[in-house]
């Protein structure tokens, strides 16, 4: 009986817990993400010490160690040669340089624990999975009785759930969901394939109806987006296709047609997203813009119109990381005047690319999306592989989908470089290559 209890605190056993906790870190907020990533690097370490770094690493990784070296070389220089700013924290753009490094390490950790095979993906996709359902749970309750079952109350067409004043709920069901897709279409034991389809069916209903009761309209479509390409690439999703998108269209024409706020929520993105492309041709042609105009009713092309402004100030090399605000502050007078009254500059241009090309500029921008098209590029090559296994596919799925839609260019997104999106893009990045590298997935 001694044998169990110790193995239930083995290496393997923490480690997967660390990592399992990583969903229910991103509900507690920043401070308990970087708590976590920074065990998940110390316990790596600690437990495995150089052999961490005595594995081989191929070209990818390789050029990810270089982008983290760039945006070093980076901070440093806009930190003491091209950056002037009144604000009271010394050195700042060179500090927030050196504290990114953690990234880098977490990426490693993940790469080697995957390397040695000691994660268990069974584990890993039930509790993020279970961990998505859970949140998509109290929004269905914060609808029905208008408080969630933290005590936050339910608006008006946005539900935060339990992220209570933070309307991120719909973003981290996009995120965390699809786990427990996979892991239904992965592990399960139903004997008949009819009970199956049929829970196939009712789950990924239940996740879109909290993603639009969650009112987040980028996630919502991207989600709509992975299910699409998905059925390309997994079977056990093109019976159930035609049916969910069935009901997916009938409860927003529902939802949007009996509440007003629902309506114009959901119609209003259609015309923001209109507005966005007719400011986008009028910008491609190199014809004057009434900033006014357009962003009275759509902030979201202030945030272009700054990005590309903050950009021009310094193309090839960028203001520094997590120097958007400031620099923002320092674009073309008319133009600044415009966005000032439309609200100011943003601590960020709510695109990843704008925000990379802006704060680490042209050579930033095409280092990145390198990586990120090589990547797309080998998973794709094997999914398309007649060698690659059912279980291998199945398994690399939810990550690729997830890579896909997170690197999409043209979308909102939060800030490229805070917690939260950088450790969710790093772990799917060290999984995405691990993962292309193995032969044979073990089956837990």
């Amino acid at each position: 009986m001694i044998l169990p209890y110790k193995n239930l605190f083995s290496k393997n056993n923490l480690l997967n817990l660390l990592l399992s906790l990583i969903p229910l870190s991103y509900i507690a907020g920043n401070l308990i993400i970087n708590v976590n990533i920074i065990l998940i690097i110390f316990t790596t370490f600690f437990f495995f010490r150089g052999d961490v770094l005595n594995f081989k690493f191929n070209f990818l990784d390789k050029l990810i160690f270089f982008f983290f070296i760039y945006i070093l070389i980076n901070g440093f220089y806009n930190n003491f040669f091209n950056f002037n700013s009144n604000i009271p924290e010394k050195n700042f753009i060179l500090f927030k340089s050196i504290l990114y490094l953690k990234y880098l390490f977490f990426y490693i950790s993940v790469r080697y624990l995957l390397k040695i095979n000691i994660i268990n993906f069974k584990i890993l996709f039930i509790t993020f999975g279970l961990s998505a359902l859970f949140v998509n749970i109290d929004i269905f309750i914060q609808y029905i009785f208008g408080k969630d079952l933290f005590g936050y109350e339910a608006t008006a067409r946005r539900l935060p759930g339990p992220f209570g004043k933070e309307y991120i709920a719909g973003s981290y069901l996009q995120k965390f969901s699809f786990f427990l897709i996979s892991y239904l279409i992965i592990f399960h034991d139903l004997k008949k394939k009819i009970y199956f389809d049929i829970s196939l069916l009712c789950l990924i209903t239940i996740i879109s109806l909290g993603l639009i009761l969650a009112g987040n309209r980028v996630p919502l479509l991207l989600f709509l987006i992975m299910l699409s390409i998905g059925v390309f690439f997994q079977k056990e999703l093109r019976k159930t296709f035609l049916i969910y998108v069935s009901i997916i269209f009938i409860a927003l024409v529902y939802l949007v047609n009996s509440s007003r706020d629902y309506h114009s929520h959901y119609t209003g993105f259609v015309k923001k997203s209109f507005q966005i492309s007719i400011y986008l041709k009028e910008k491609i042609n190199n014809r004057n813009v009434d900033l006014w105009k357009f962003g009275a009713t759509n902030l979201h092309i202030k945030e272009i119109e700054t990005g590309f402004q903050t950009f021009k100030l310094n193309p090839i090399l960028g203001g520094g990381l997590r120097s958007f605000y400031i620099n923002c502050a320092k674009i073309d007078s008319k133009v600044l005047a415009e966005v000032n009254r439309l609200g100011g500059c943003n601590s960020h241009p709510h695109n990843y690319y704008l925000q990379l090309a802006a704060e680490i500029g042209l050579i930033g921008v095409i280092l990145a999306t390198f990586i990120f098209l090589l990547i797309i590029l080998n998973i794709f090559k094997l999914l398309i592989n007649s060698n690659f296994n059912d279980y291998n596919k199945s398994i690399i799925m939810p990550f690729f989908l997830l890579f896909i839609v997170e690197v999409f260019p043209f979308k909102s997104t939060g800030n490229f470089f805070t917690t939260g999106n950088s450790t969710f893009l790093f772990f799917i990045i060290a999984f995405l290559i691990s993962l292309s590298e193995y032969k044979t997935i073990k089956n837990d």
